[in-house]
């Protein structure tokens, strides 16, 4: 082959193959998953700021406003009676507890202590009203179980036993955990997680490195921002000499005290003297870019991970629906099976039966502001009243239609009927003209 005379085309002929050469990428990436290494995950999340955020925040928020408990098999008496039993064992802030330690080491778990033995089946039917209960949150390092010679379980190890979780040395049958996984790895690791999922660190690994190299280097700068240069005089003769090298530092020492203590600096005639100060432009621009690629590996926006306000014109209302939307499908998502058996325990222990049909809804993300809830409430009000005067509905139906949409403070009662001078103050005299209408001719 003929060698090539023009240089770009030689740069762009060796650009290309290094591009598409696989080996480029095998050289960037690591091999070691840093899942496996307990230590370094938990002193991480104890020492940075912005792993316990990005951990915990998605938690948080997604229990942010607690649950409704539905059933219609338990009146409104009952459903309050089961949300201070939740209150009472604590039981949303230790399912939370237990998925921000499955989001830090790849596995959590809940344990359920019904006084039961927890190597045997748990029996839900067995629980009565005095019996003892609680659970608790460990993490999966907590709950593994290391036969002698294994360095790793195996990922089908857990599913071969019914006493896959051994929790500081007290065996315990699977029925007896509530297990939460992180998200499955390939399977060529699975074998090596011992059947749980990954870290949420993996996915940020090299940009997490950039923004700490970013805040090494930064202070590394903020140690040298001023430099004093001293040019002595046959400096090089002096410190080759006897003791040269101590007495030019004292000298130097001394030269810096009086400038420190007295704002003058006395040297030798001969002698010069400059500052030199380091510049730091481009840092906060580096920086900006090393955020944003943290915050796209995570899925979360800037105002979240490093309480940012959003810039320009930008409201910031589109990153908080996306954010939601991860909150929803990554937490909200994944929590209902493991909250239900917790629930069900709990109506055992309460009502002494579990309900067949037992549910739960979240509360909305996003909280409205103030306005917001006015024009909302405004809005449904309007449709009531509009409603009424239109004869599709009787007084006595739009009442409880704001009663449930808890339009106002206080709850209407149906007999204490509303008059239309009534009507004219809340409504304005146009929407009253129209009620007197229906009201003269006879329509409800």
């Amino acid at each position: 082959m003929q060698p090539h005379n023009n240089s770009l085309q030689d740069f762009t002929t060796a650009l290309g193959a290094e591009v598409s050469n696989s080996a480029t990428m095998a050289f960037n990436k690591r091999y070691a998953a840093i899942t496996l290494n307990r230590s370094l995950l938990s002193s991480t999340y104890m020492e940075e700021g912005i792993i316990q955020v990005l951990i915990d925040q998605p938690v948080d928020d997604a229990f942010r406003h607690g649950i409704v408990v539905k059933c219609d098999e338990l009146d409104a008496e009952d459903l309050k009676t089961l949300q201070e039993a939740m209150l009472d064992l604590d039981i949303l802030r230790t399912y939370a507890t237990a998925l921000k330690w499955m989001r830090l080491f790849g596995g959590a778990g809940v344990l359920i202590n019904a006084g039961q033995d927890t190597t045997k089946p748990f029996r839900i039917e067995a629980i009565r009203e005095n019996t003892p209960l609680a659970f608790y949150a460990a993490d999966r390092w907590e709950l593994s179980y290391a036969p002698a010679g294994m360095g790793a379980i195996d990922q089908f190890y857990q599913s071969a036993t019914d006493h896959p979780y051994n929790y500081y040395g007290h065996p315990l049958h699977q029925s007896n955990v509530i297990k939460l996984m992180g998200k499955e790895p390939p399977s060529l690791l699975r074998g090596q997680f011992g059947g749980w999922g990954m870290s949420e660190l993996e996915k940020i690994v090299r940009s997490f490195n950039q923004y700490l190299k970013h805040q090494s280097v930064t202070f590394e700068l903020l140690d040298e921002a001023k430099v004093d240069v001293f040019g002595i005089q046959n400096f090089n003769s002096q410190i080759s000499t006897k003791n040269g090298a101590q007495l030019t530092a004292a000298r130097i020492q001394m030269a810096a005290q009086i400038k420190n203590y007295q704002n003058a600096l006395v040297i030798d005639k001969e002698d010069t003297y400059e500052q030199k100060q380091i510049t730091y432009s481009g840092l906060a621009e580096i920086l900006t870019q090393i955020r944003i690629g943290l915050a796209c590996d995570l899925r979360m926006p800037m105002t979240k991970l490093f309480g940012i306000s959003a810039a320009g014109f930008n409201s910031g209302e589109d990153d908080i629906e996306n954010y939601d939307s991860m909150v929803e499908t990554e937490i909200r998502s994944k929590v209902r099976p493991g909250l239900l058996v917790m629930l069900n325990i709990l109506c055992q222990k309460v009502f002494g039966y579990v309900p067949e049909k037992l549910t739960f809804d979240w509360h909305p993300l996003r909280e409205m502001s103030s306005q917001e809830q006015s024009v909302i409430k405004t809005e449904q009000l309007n449709r009531a009243t509009s409603a009424f005067t239109n004869g599709l509905i009787t007084s006595e139906k739009a009442i409880e239609i704001i009663n449930h949409d808890a339009i106002f403070g206080v709850e209407l009662k149906a007999e204490e009927a509303m008059s239309l001078e009534d009507v004219t103050n809340m409504l304005g005299t146009d929407l009253a003209d129209e009620a007197g209408k229906v009201g003269r001719t006879g329509r409800v």
